[in-house]
């Protein structure tokens, strides 16, 4: 209820909200508050009905497209705005990622700072293995890290939940 001494909310994969406090983030961003926001934060109410988007969409400047919590293996790859905070990654050589992700749509106001890499894979999948690796294959404009201003404030959404990977 009370949001104003905090400098940074970090929300990682907040699933279940209810309307107030999500009220109360979207009050205390636009006065100025830095949120970062990811995987499924604020998809689910507090009674566990799923969203048809977002309740803090206007928020992080994208709407969901496709909600998956299935783990899949698939790569950040920074954009030429982005790339500034991926110094040992870029579009050939993006980060890996093994888990559970998002399908977002972005609104006009957002910055793209990284999109979805998918890995290679084959039509029959009894004709391939490898025990090696399962390297990037298929770029996509699907955004991963958006920056967002919203109001005063600024939102960074990133439709990966990226806390869980050591640096």
């Amino acid at each position: 209820a009370d949001l104003k001494d905090l400098k940074v909310l970090v929300m990682s994969n907040v699933n279940m909200m209810d309307h107030e406090e999500c009220a109360a983030i979207r009050e205390w961003v636009r006065g100025g508050g830095k949120l970062l926001a990811t995987g499924g934060t604020s998809l689910v109410d507090k009674e566990g009905n799923k969203q048809d988007d977002f309740m803090l969409a206007d928020v992080f400047g994208v709407s969901v497209k496709k909600a998956d919590w299935s783990p899949r293996n698939h790569y950040l790859a920074p954009t030429e705005t982005g790339q500034r905070f991926f110094p040992e990654f870029d579009p050939e050589y993006p980060a890996f990622c093994d888990g559970y992700g998002f399908t977002v749509a972005p609104n006009d106001e957002v910055e793209v700072l990284a999109t979805t890499t998918l890995p290679w894979s084959h039509a029959d999948a009894s004709q391939f293995s490898s025990i090696h690796s399962d390297p990037p294959w298929e770029r996509t404009d699907n955004p991963e890290i958006v920056s967002h201003r919203f109001g005063k404030g600024r939102v960074i959404y990133c439709s990966t939940v990226v806390e869980d990977y050591a640096t």
